[in-house]
């Protein structure tokens, strides 16, 4: 029998550790005290995230917001032009 917050690859991060995960990505501006929303640094737009999952799902999964932001594309494009 699984605890509520063992970790694995089906059971949820504790929301103190999705807390920092998020606190510690450079793609996110902002994340609220409980740890379910988060602002994106690019296009500011707020995400808000399954309550007890990992980030994953909407914020860095292939059709997260990460992966499908315009703002940030654009600023991840100009960065690799040559100087």
């Amino acid at each position: 029998m699984t605890k509520p917050f063992e970790q694995g690859a089906d059971v949820p991060l504790r929301i103190i550790e999705r807390k920092l995960i998020l606190k510690h990505d450079s793609d996110a501006a902002d994340v609220d005290e409980t740890g379910n929303t988060v602002r994106c640094r690019y296009c500011k737009k707020c995400i808000v995230l399954e309550p007890n999952m990992v980030p994953s799902n909407l914020w860095y999964g292939p059709q997260g917001h990460v992966a499908v932001c315009t703002a940030r594309k654009e600023v991840v494009a100009k960065s690799q032009l040559p100087q």
